[in-house]
């Protein structure tokens, strides 16, 4: 076997390839344009692009990098978000029992990585979310959130009583009163006479200065409210306090009964 000198590290060396640096021996050529370059050159000689084994400095390497910057900025967004909204300095209780109307407290939630929880899970976080900015009087958050929680719900096979009435109070927040109308129709036709199709309704009316139509909201909530306790719906226990705000909001407007 022929032995020669490596022409980049100066070792002993046969074969194609330096033992030592990996450089190769025989004669190499440019991938680029096909023309013969001297072995362990790091450019081709003719059109000027890096050689294969010409060092650490390569085209290949010079391309992969940008792929590996924007996948670690694409993490780093992304643990941004859920940062934010895991990020909380209420009571660590579940979402649903959180809830609460603006005037009667806050809506705690536990520091918590959305990617560990259920979609349902998420869209309820979200929900939290929303509610505590718009409680804070933060318009930036709700308007950042509101959108994201209303998909995370929508990607939801189903939306039973509770996750409707969510959606409801977020699309009155962000001020989608129609999107809020469609829910409390959607809740009603399922569950007539449920108490969170009134509640809707009092908060779109209140929105739209519509006291008659508050009135009638008042008016349908207490008509129900013993019946709908009395099946003990789930819902109604998670949102105990605002139900129960609301009933005395609704008996202190001394609005008369059908």
């Amino acid at each position: 076997m022929t032995t020669s000198t490596c022409p980049k590290c100066g070792a002993a060396a046969s074969g194609r390839f330096c033992s030592s640096c990996a450089t190769p021996l025989g004669d190499a050529t440019c991938g680029a344009c096909g023309a013969s370059i001297t072995p362990g050159a790091r450019f081709c000689h003719v059109c000027g692009k890096p050689s294969a084994g010409g060092g650490s400095d390569s085209g290949g390497q010079r391309q992969v990098w940008p792929w590996i910057l924007a996948t670690v900025m694409g993490v780093v967004m992304i643990a941004v978000i859920f940062y934010q909204v895991g990020q909380s300095s209420g009571e660590p209780t579940p979402a649903a029992q959180q809830q609460a109307a603006p005037a009667q407290g806050g809506f705690g939630a536990a520091t918590t990585d959305l990617s560990t929880m259920t979609p349902r899970e998420q869209a309820d976080r979200l929900f939290d979310r929303v509610m505590r900015a718009h409680e804070s009087g933060n318009a930036q958050e709700v308007a950042f959130f509101a959108p994201m929680a209303i998909q995370t719900y929508g990607l939801l096979e189903s939306l039973d009583a509770d996750a409707r009435y969510h959606v409801g109070l977020i699309a009155t927040i962000a001020g989608d009163l129609a999107a809020a109308v469609a829910q409390a129709d959607s809740l009603d036709a399922e569950f007539p006479g449920h108490l969170m199709v009134a509640m809707i309704r009092s908060r779109v009316a209140q929105m739209q200065q519509d006291a008659a139509g508050q009135q009638a909201a008042y008016a349908a909530f207490l008509a129900n409210v013993d019946a709908e306790l009395a099946a003990q719906r789930p819902e109604y226990e998670a949102h105990q306090r605002v139900v129960d705000s609301f009933r005395a909001e609704a008996e202190a407007s001394g609005v008369v009964q059908n």
